[in-house]
């Protein structure tokens, strides 16, 4: 009987005594059987339809090319433990692209109403570190499951990926849920993430990241009711925007520095708490720089620069240099519409240096009122009065303009010289002058307020192109809507009749006049005739007047 013979015939026989004692119930079939059968068996075995019902199998060794076609364990019985020391492979042929089950961990268990779940087993990976520290090995193991869960009466799936570490509790760093969220509890390391265009990514209960589109990236509150755009849609620039993406946004910063121009437009703003840039600076007109809670500033035209507070209601002070009483220091201060040139910290006044001051109303000096004087003049004669026995004006005009305002405080001075030439028809021919404060060019209108005039002079003589003059001083003894003026002659109105003679009117006031210093004031002058010879005749040639 050859080898091979003797090997089938024992394998027929083992075969036999295995189907014959099968039907008794549980048995259990040891190492003595695994190794009678090694050492009958040589070459390549293969298992087919095995079944244990109520049983067990143990130690049964498969070694060379062993095969186990089909296992089956039923009924009590149990696969307790699969050892192996070599490859084990699951191998199934001609898929293509359809997708097949190969390995199945299931739990067949229907949920019910009182218990809604039947969770997956699990596949479980484990291995050993050594602890250096404690001088142990240490067993780390992970895990794979299913959770399933009803949600709003459907069911839901969740993969869940578990640690133990060194046989610790399972927690699970990583959470996969049916709807494609991913939970992960540290960090994700990869060349790159990419999402779909209307996702976002997310912190729990934390800030919201996306991308409206191409170059932009919004960062929101978790409920999305606040955020800011950035846009890079131009190369090379990043704008801030609203989380519309459609009106600029605000950056507020302690520090920041630009190694290019800073521009700002629409209706953002830049607040930072240091600024350095080595280019410009850029604000678009209409908007403003403000140093947060204190002053603030802008150009309202070219070449303007504006000053305010920080409610833009004024401005109190510009300070050049150190902000105190030093020398080191100085500061144009603003008074109640009053620039004052002050010490650096406004305690004192300082000089002022230059070849011309112009001012046209209150020029102070150590904070007393120095007025500049005003100068009113003419540029040709006026038109003769003549033929007339009416009261009738010299054409002044604006040339009397008083500004409001040149006289609004006590003190001021108006100095009212006349100079011309005139005639008389006869002997007893009379004229009288009239000097006068009109609200309105010419007296028209508006309030006249006469402050002198002379009495009904007589120049006793019939005489033509002979010299006349006046000369009239006007204090202001009180300023405001009802201010009062006081006028008089020095020595008043002269009417030569020849060249060693002639007619003074001294022009005196026992009583002051009330004008309204703080509007606009016309010096006028006037003149009456007793009759309308054309031979009485006086023409004004020369007018000035001088405020101070």
């Amino acid at each position: 009987m050859s080898s091979q013979y003797r090997k089938n015939y024992i394998f027929i026989v083992l075969t036999a005594l295995l189907l014959a004692v099968a039907p008794l119930g549980a048995q259990t079939f040891t190492a003595q059987i695994n190794s009678f059968w090694n050492l009958l068996r040589t070459g390549s075995l293969t298992f087919t339809n095995i079944s244990v019902t109520g049983g067990s199998i143990t130690g049964v060794t498969l070694t060379g090319s062993g095969v186990f076609t089909t296992l089956t364990v039923s009924g009590t019985s149990t696969l307790a433990t699969v050892n192996t020391s070599g490859l084990e492979t699951l191998t199934q042929t001609g898929l293509g692209t359809t997708s097949t089950d190969g390995w199945i961990l299931q739990n067949t268990t229907a949920a019910t109403a009182g218990t809604t779940v039947q969770i997956s087993p699990r596949s479980k990976w484990c291995g050993t570190a050594w602890n250096s520290g404690g001088s142990v090995s240490e067993t780390d193991c992970w895990v794979i499951e299913n959770l399933p869960a009803t949600v709003a009466g459907t069911t839901t799936s969740t993969l869940k990926f578990g640690s133990s570490i060194a046989g610790g509790v399972v927690t699970y760093p990583m959470i996969l849920t049916n709807a494609g969220a991913l939970t992960i509890l540290g960090t994700i390391t990869g060349v790159g993430i990419a999402t779909s265009a209307t996702s976002s990514i997310t912190w729990s209960s934390r800030t919201n990241i996306n991308s409206p589109s191409d170059g932009q990236i919004n960062v929101f509150n978790n409920a999305n009711t606040a955020g800011i755009g950035l846009d890079a849609t131009t190369d090379g620039t990043i704008k801030i925007r609203n989380r519309a993406q459609n009106a600029d946004g605000s950056l507020t910063a302690g520090t920041a520095q630009f190694n290019g121009s800073v521009t700002g437009s629409g209706g953002g703003s830049l607040s930072v708490g240091g600024l350095s840039s080595t280019q410009n600076v850029n604000v678009s007109t209409g908007f403003n720089y403000f140093i947060l809670g204190r002053a603030g500033w802008t150009s309202p035209s070219d070449g303007v620069a504006q000053f305010f507070n920080n409610a833009q209601s004024g401005f109190t002070r510009l300070v050049l240099g150190t902000n105190d009483a030093t020398t080191n220091g100085s500061s144009w201060n603003l008074n109640a519409g009053v620039l004052e040139a002050k010490t650096g910290d406004a305690t004192g006044f300082t000089g002022i240096k230059g070849s011309t001051i112009n001012a046209t109303t209150a020029l102070q000096v150590n904070g007393v009122s120095v007025n500049p004087p005003t100068v009113l003049t003419n540029t040709a004669p006026y038109a003769a009065i003549v033929s007339t026995n009416t009261e009738t004006f010299f054409g002044i005009g604006s040339d009397g303009l008083i500004p409001a305002g040149a006289i609004n405080s006590a003190k001021h001075r108006i100095s009212i010289e006349l100079a011309g030439i005139y005639g008389t028809n006869g002997v007893t021919d009379t004229i009288n002058i009239k000097f006068k404060l009109c609200t309105v060019s010419g007296c028209g209108s508006g309030t006249v307020v006469q402050v002198a005039a002379t009495g009904v002079v007589t120049p006793g003589a019939a005489v033509s192109n002979q010299g006349w003059n006046s000369r009239l001083m006007c204090n202001v003894f009180t300023a405001g809507a009802s201010g009062t003026v006081d006028c008089q002659g020095q020595p008043g109105s002269v009417l030569f009749t020849a060249l060693t003679t002639s007619i003074i009117d001294d022009i005196v006031n026992t009583t002051t006049s009330t004008v309204d210093t703080t509007v606009n004031e016309y010096v006028s002058v006037s003149v009456t005739w007793n009759n309308n010879s054309a031979n009485n005749t006086i023409t004004l040639r020369n007018f000035g007047v001088l405020v101070y």
